[in-house]
């Protein structure tokens, strides 16, 4: 009989912080398995040709399943991948154990692994060639989780602008529009920018948020309205208000260099005219202050001049 291995592959579940969790009861991950045909592709690796069907691995069957496969004389090497990620969660880890009775007969395996956001993820391979013995193959997924970095700077100067405040409210309504009845909770905390003009939320989930600006610094003008912030499987997202209050103007959101899944909001804010705050003056009454003053300075001149 032609020797034979076994691959046991098991999909593992973590929270974020690491610890194992049941996984999604209603979601069905399909999982393929590929061996080495023993001819070199295009780029001088291996070739690859599926090997049997694609395996769909659920809470029903426990999120494993054991593949029989060939093995030796010459040595057989296999490779899995994990073809559809569920929304919300990323490849976390790979790993390949190989049965003590296989490391003991001395047993070779390389592994490389590698991801990708376009929902396959090219496994590891593992050369299997003693007589049977076993490996298993494990994925592991855990939460895909965004940090939004946001980045205020003076307009004129380039310097950074510290000292403004943010809050970060998760959507609880329709995601399209600001609602502060059903989109803040008692849980929103206010966060300010550093010294650097930096301010960074984490840990964030899929979904819609609302940035609001609630504090700046003196002289400076305050966002008239949340910023709405849509993180998805495509690519994030930023859109501002128009006058009108109707979200879609988009503002750019850029990757932050060498952190996977983060990204950066830029501001460069210019100083208003006047600070009417600072004079404690309400809006709007400014003019009326001006034109006040004018009035008392030329009251004053005429009197001057009568009295001469």
């Amino acid at each position: 009989p032609v020797p034979s291995s076994l691959l046991h592959i098991e999909k593992t579940w973590t929270d974020d912080q690491g610890n194992e969790i049941d996984g999604p009861s209603d979601e069905v991950v399909t999982v393929f398995v590929e061996q080495a045909d023993g001819t070199a592709a295009a780029d001088g690796g291996d070739a690859w040709t599926p090997y049997k069907e694609n395996i769909e691995l659920n809470a029903k069957n426990k999120w494993s399943a054991d593949v029989v496969v060939p093995a030796g004389p010459e040595g057989h090497r296999y490779r899995i991948g994990e073809i559809n990620t569920p929304a919300g969660w990323h490849v976390k880890d790979y790993s390949y154990t190989r049965s003590s009775a296989d490391t003991d007969a001395g047993g070779t395996d390389s592994i490389s692994a590698t991801t990708s956001r376009e929902n396959v993820i090219a496994g590891f391979s593992s050369p299997i060639s003693q007589e049977k013995h076993e490996g298993t193959f494990a994925v592991t997924n855990s939460p895909l989780l965004y940090t939004l970095q946001v980045t205020k700077a003076d307009a004129d100067s380039g310097a950074a602008l510290g000292g403004a405040k943010f809050v970060l409210h998760k959507d609880g309504g329709d995601d399209t529009s600001y609602d502060p009845a059903v989109d803040q909770s008692a849980t929103d905390a206010e966060a300010q920018v550093d010294e650097q003009g930096v301010v960074r939320f984490t840990g964030l989930t899929l979904g819609t948020y609302w940035l609001e600006e609630t504090y700046v610094p003196a002289g400076y003008q305050m966002a008239a309205r949340p910023y709405r912030v849509v993180f998805s499987d495509g690519a994030p997202a930023v859109q501002v208000a128009d006058a009108s209050g109707a979200y879609g103007q988009p503002a750019d959101l850029n990757p932050v260099p060498g952190e996977e899944d983060a990204y950066a909001l830029s501001f460069a804010d210019q100083k208003a005219a006047l600070d009417l705050p600072s004079l404690g003056f309400p809006g709007g009454s400014i003019l009326l202050y001006v034109l006040g003053a004018a009035c008392v300075a030329g009251a004053a001149g005429l009197f001057a001049r009568r009295k001469a």
